[in-house]
């Protein structure tokens, strides 16, 4: 977590609180979230790294406006604020539906690149109207951009 700090104390953003974790199967290259008034600052450091501090920190729009017109009280809305832990940002999908990516989980590379969140849920009214929820990281258009990150990802583990 210091490593995170620094780093963003080094570009002078401002966080009010900072999630790490490791990346998706590895425990050598994390990843950290920081929430900011209006984005998420999102970085990866690696133990292979050189230097020791988080080179590219993506900024990831927060977009919490386009829930305004879902009832703070919704069952599906109150979900994602507690299943995320507050750490979520939105992204029109298609139609109405939106959709909210968690990002405790983070991106699939060290930047924000198409729709490379490792876990997007879909946010859409059902057939009878109500809010719903689906998780939507199976989704082709997902996959084929994550397999692109997981590579440059997996070498970072591996050291080149």
């Amino acid at each position: 977590m210091r490593i995170f700090k620094e780093s963003l104390a080094e570009k002078q953003i401002t966080c009010s609180r900072l999630y790490t974790n490791p990346t998706i199967f590895n425990n050598i290259v994390w990843s950290g979230t920081a929430e900011g008034d209006t984005a998420y600052y999102f970085g990866q450091y690696g133990f292979n790294d050189r230097v020791p501090k988080v080179n590219r920190i993506s900024i990831i729009p927060k977009n919490h406006h386009l829930l305004n017109h879902i009832p703070e009280n919704d069952r599906a809305l109150k979900f994602l604020r507690w299943f995320s832990d507050g750490y979520f940002n939105v992204i029109p999908h298609r139609g109405d539906t939106l959709q909210v990516n968690d990002l405790r989980f983070g991106l699939m590379g060290d930047s924000l690149r198409g729709k490379n969140y490792v876990f997007p849920i879909l946010l859409f009214k059902n057939e009878k109207g109500a809010w719903d929820i689906k998780p939507d990281n199976r989704n082709q258009e997902h996959l084929d951009e994550n397999k692109h990150s997981f590579g440059e990802l997996w070498e970072r583990v591996k050291g080149d």
